[in-house]
């Protein structure tokens, strides 16, 4: 049975429907896309969306330079800005072969790694 694995990867979608969306502003749901390839200019786009006004980023790890491993390494970096602008993340990592101005055109493991990754340090969605 396949659910158990399902129910732990997605363990904080779980906590955050049974709490009826708690900590999630559901008012603001406004979402400004974050697509920097660098640490540096991402941070500063997610300083500028929540000083725009944003509820939500969507963090376009297709386009960060550097590709899967990079990615990985800058998450924690990336989530914890977002988190102390209390902003919600949407992780995407999108590839050429579903849109044609993704920024990545490598092997799906990695690309997956990386969104488990930002699952696991609190994306809310992926």
């Amino acid at each position: 049975d396949a659910w158990p694995a399902i129910e732990e990867r997605f363990a904080h979608l779980v906590r955050w429907a049974d709490a009826d969306g708690e900590g999630v502003d559901a008012s603001n749901m406004v979402c400004a896309p974050i697509v920097a390839s660098s640490l540096e200019a991402a941070l500063a786009d997610i300083r500028e969306a929540a000083a725009d006004g944003a509820g939500l980023v969507e963090l376009r790890l297709d386009k960060f330079a550097g590709g899967p491993q990079a990615v990985c390494e800058n998450l924690p970096a990336l989530m914890a800005a977002a988190r102390a602008h209390a902003l919600v993340v949407l992780a995407t990592f999108r590839p050429t072969w579903e849109d044609p101005s993704a920024g990545y055109s490598g092997e799906d493991g990695p690309r997956f790694q990386a969104l488990r990754r930002a699952s696991e340090l609190g994306a809310a969605f992926v």
